[in-house]
């Protein structure tokens, strides 16, 4: 256990330093120690932190479905994740212009 804090206190800083909302220099004012000392806490007992941690979700709907751009196969998380990974970086998702509306009224 930390010698900063109290245990009650540790115990505390543990299940705050979980939340990603408590930034490092909000912890530090919280429990009266800097931002220094914060880290060290969080190095040194990250796993007794690991415990408050929130499980991650598990995406029930996630599926292989094809991109509606590419039309390559992908891992969607839901039924309204039609576009892959790689087509949401492109420049044309970014601006909107992955619809032409030129002459054919189609996609590119």
């Amino acid at each position: 256990m930390a010698s900063l804090l109290s245990k009650e206190d540790f115990n505390r800083f543990c299940k705050a330093a979980a939340r990603p909302w408590f930034s490092n220099s909000r912890l530090a004012k919280i429990f009266g120690i800097t931002p220094v000392q914060v880290m060290g806490l969080i190095s040194r007992h990250g796993s007794a932190i690991d415990e408050y941690r929130r499980p991650t979700r598990i995406v029930p709907d996630a599926k292989e479905r094809n991109c509606l751009m590419c039309r390559k196969e992908f891992t969607s998380e839901h039924p309204g994740n039609r576009i892959c990974p790689q087509c949401k970086a492109t420049a044309a998702w970014g601006t909107g212009e992955d619809y032409s509306a030129g002459g054919n009224g189609g996609w590119i």
